[in-house]
């Protein structure tokens, strides 16, 4: 993950690893699974940031990781440049839906292209196994058949060359008769060794095998080729993502505030009666179920929505991807996890041979590339270290990203020693390798709050009585809630996850072959490589 050309990017990234660094030091002493969505709470908090001034406004900036040159140190009451942000935030976006912008018949047509191509795939590499294996019989009866006949022919040169000793010359008579009969032998024992080596396979048919499995081989590349450019047109990805903003229809909020976030999150604004707010809260509920593939459900709880809430503002995101190099459910069987605390639990593991990743392993500490993983040294001797290993998605513009630990106790001291400065060393030097992939099936669902944590990163005053937005409302207004929600699982054809965050505002009246073997706790994250923007990120537990 090189710094990318796209400031937002590294900003939504290094806010993702600040909240989870956060949340995973909170967690300490009960480590659950954690899984969050940088994208998808970066941007609610950034269409607040729209409507915040002075003090708030510096504190939202600092928190979301703005560059410096959005700043505006003229301008206590506009201290950020509202231009230099919200186009690369709409170009970000459009970078990610790139790939659903085909009409839906054209994606059917490819799809159905797709399934003809993989099922001839599928053929092409049965016959190329067979025809592997035969020309292997082939070649060994063939090597059979002249060890037997070079063995012959030893023997019968043995018998001659003791015939010829001279210490039987005085038998001359008798051998010159006798080599006329080992001759004869000789030449029909060669004779009927020729008809059997005929009968079986024999250089030609083996000439003739590895010609087409040749044939087959390139045929079996042509058809990948042509598979791998359909899925970058098809649907191996689906991706999408939507804003809202739930305002009280009888609060006049300034005009300035919902032009500017209808022009560059597309038209969000959806003017409630909150009075009603169990109606709302449903309605909204909805929305985000219809926005998540129906992953997010029942996100708001009726106390987060009451009569003094004036304002809600959403970000919900679906990601669903299918790998480029899908696992066999038949080779998905129960194995040992190893928890934090050592305890073995079994769960279902996928696994895959042989397959070519990329990959890398690294000395935690100081950063540097290992050249080997270290998993069985006593404690005293162990050096820190952890393997990463990057699954491509089909259209390979998304990848998983796995970083594991060396052993099962490590990976707090790998979260304490994790920068994004670090993660885009490590990423950078990752390479093409064959390994051998042990991986969970695994389901993360979480929902909680964010007030705390955003407050403790460095933005109090959006949530306090003293909130400045201003340029939102001219009346008190403050966040009263952060609440995310996602989901995500993980099974042999792909990854489905999605993720909500709604920030609620009330007025102001309540405050060689590399073994890869994930069978202990994983720190992991999903990621655009185009743009290289941190779309969800967790750590899986075993529980």
């Amino acid at each position: 993950m090189i710094n990318s050309l796209n400031p937002v990017s590294d900003a939504i990234n290094s806010l993702g690893l600040n909240l989870y660094h956060q949340l995973s030091q909170d967690n300490k002493n009960k480590p659950n699974n954690l899984f969050l969505s940088p994208y998808s709470i970066f941007i609610p908090l950034l269409m607040a940031l729209e409507g915040a001034n002075g003090e708030t406004a510096q504190q939202m900036r600092a928190v979301l990781c703005l560059p410096e040159n959005v700043s505006n140190a003229e301008s206590l009451d506009s201290p950020w440049l509202t231009e230099n942000v919200h186009p690369m935030v709409a170009e970000l976006t459009r970078n990610l839906i790139n790939l659903v912008t085909e009409s839906s018949e054209n994606k059917l047509a490819i799809n159905n292209q797709i399934k003809e191509l993989e099922e001839n795939l599928k053929l092409i590499q049965k016959q190329s196994d067979d025809y592997r294996h035969l020309s292997y019989e082939a070649e060994m009866n063939y090597s059979k058949q002249r060890q037997i006949i070079h063995e012959q022919c030893y023997e019968n040169y043995n018998q001659v060359k003791a015939i010829t000793d001279p210490k039987i010359k005085q038998e001359q008579a008798e051998i010159e008769q006798h080599l006329k009969e080992i001759g004869k032998q000789a030449q029909e024992l060669y004779k009927i060794r020729l008809q059997e080596l005929q009968k079986q396979p024999n250089a030609q048919t083996l000439e003739y095998y590895r010609s087409y499995q040749e044939h087959l081989w390139q045929e079996e590349q042509s058809t990948a080729e042509q598979l791998n450019l359909l899925y970058k047109q098809g649907i191996p990805v689906e991706i999408a993502i939507a804003n809202s903003i739930w305002q009280e229809k009888k609060v006049d909020f300034k005009p300035t505030f919902l032009e500017t976030l209808n022009q560059f999150y597309g038209e969000v604004v959806h003017p409630v009666d909150f009075t009603q707010s169990e109606q709302v809260r449903l309605e909204i509920n909805q929305w985000i179920e219809n926005n998540t593939g129906q992953k997010i459900k029942d996100c708001l709880k009726p106390e987060d929505i009451n009569p003094t809430t004036i304002l809600v503002l959403i970000n919900a995101i679906y990601f669903r991807g299918n790998w480029l190099h899908e696992f066999n459910p038949q080779n998905t069987h129960d194995q040992d996890f190893t928890q934090l605390e050592g305890t073995k639990i079994k769960i279902p593991f996928m696994n895959m041979r042989e397959e070519k990743f990329n990959y890398g392993c690294f000395n935690v500490e100081q950063g540097e590339k290992s050249k080997f993983f270290q998993t069985r040294l006593d404690e005293q001797e162990r050096v820190p270290q952890v393997q990463i290993i990057e699954l491509p998605y089909r259209n390979q513009q998304f990848s998983m990203v796995i970083l594991l630990p060396a052993a099962h106790d490590q990976l707090p001291f790998l979260e304490s020693q994790l920068s994004y400065e670090k993660l885009n060393q490590w990423l950078a030097q990752l390479s093409p390798t064959s390994c051998n992939l042990l991986m969970p099936k695994f389901k993360i669902e979480t929902r909680f709050s964010l007030k705390k944590y955003l407050s403790d990163l460095g933005m109090p005053r959006a949530f306090n009585a003293n909130a400045q937005f201003q340029k939102m409302y001219d009346g008190e207004i403050q966040i009263d809630e952060v609440i995310h929600q996602t989901f995500l699982e993980v099974d042999e054809e792909g990854t489905k996850a999605a993720a909500v965050t709604a920030l609620i505002s009330r007025c102001f009246s309540v405050p060689d072959y590399e073994d890869f073997y994930a069978d202990q706790p994983f720190l992991f994250f999903i990621r655009d490589r185009n743009t290289d923007l941190i779309l969800f990120l967790g750590r899986f537990m075993g529980c």
